[in-house]
């Protein structure tokens, strides 16, 4: 669906699934504090087309046993994918990390974002909605409170989250971090994201009218005026000469 006016994509919340219950759990499950890293990118077209994608870091001597990998994948690529979504799954390796990459590519911003709503994907909590001039991009994170983790958990409250969202309209305002160009950055620690009642990540980009479409029917206008102008004279009879007697 191009993001036409008026349209939007699902309010997604899911109470239990949010990318803070997955960075958590695998976080607890590996027991590596200051080592993970997170990062989320959403690029959104004009067509509604775009691609999403999840980097997630850890150290190599944990990144080694193909369980832990499985386990990660399982958490962020559920499957199955709906019609005109495609995924790719990416590894790289060094000597001190290994960075599993998760993305996505889909033809339909809404259509994503409903098949991520009812899957246990960490993208379940977008939103997008086009209301007039103005297109608005949200996340919404639910808070963890203490008895949804294991005590363990207070030693990965300092993983760094990033989310990186572009989409090809002018911003108007945004509750990021960092901006750049048309893409706006939010950065936290996972502490952040879990305090309170939790965050909403919210971005509104200003449509501007394309005003090379008024300039081209204005010619066109012009084109149409002349050519009938032409025709009208040429359709005239001449005007019969009156001789004198």
């Amino acid at each position: 669906m191009p993001l036409t006016p008026d349209s939007q994509t699902p309010d997604s919340r899911l109470s239990s699934s949010h990318i803070t219950r997955h960075v958590f759990l695998i976080a607890c499950t590996l027991l590596l504090p200051g080592c993970m890293k997170y990062q989320e990118t959403l690029e959104i077209e004009k067509d509604g087309r775009g691609r999403a994608t999840l980097l997630i870091t850890l150290p190599s001597r944990a990144a080694s046993e193909s369980a832990t990998l499985k386990q990660i994948e399982e958490r962020l690529a559920p499957d199955p994918l709906a019609s005109g979504i495609r995924r790719q799954i990416h590894r790289r390796q060094t000597e001190s990390a290994t960075e599993l990459e998760i993305a996505y590519s889909f033809e339909d911003i809404a259509s994503f974002c409903a098949w991520a709503a009812q899957t246990s994907s960490p993208l379940n909590n977008l939103s997008v909605v086009r209301d007039g001039r103005h297109v608005e991009i949200t996340r919404r994170f639910s808070g963890i409170s203490s008895g949804d983790l294991p005590s363990v958990a207070t030693a990965q409250f300092d993983i760094p989250v990033t989310f990186s969202l572009r989409a090809p309209y002018e911003i108007d305002v945004h509750n990021g971090t960092l901006v750049n160009g048309n893409t706006v950055t939010w950065e936290f620690s996972a502490r952040d994201l879990l305090a309170g009642s939790g965050k909403t990540l919210a971005a509104r980009y200003r449509v501007r009218p394309s005003y090379w479409l008024y300039v081209f029917a204005a010619l066109l206008a012009l084109a149409a005026g002349i050519v009938w102008v032409r025709r009208s004279r040429k359709g005239r009879l001449p005007t019969p000469k009156m001789e004198r007697a």
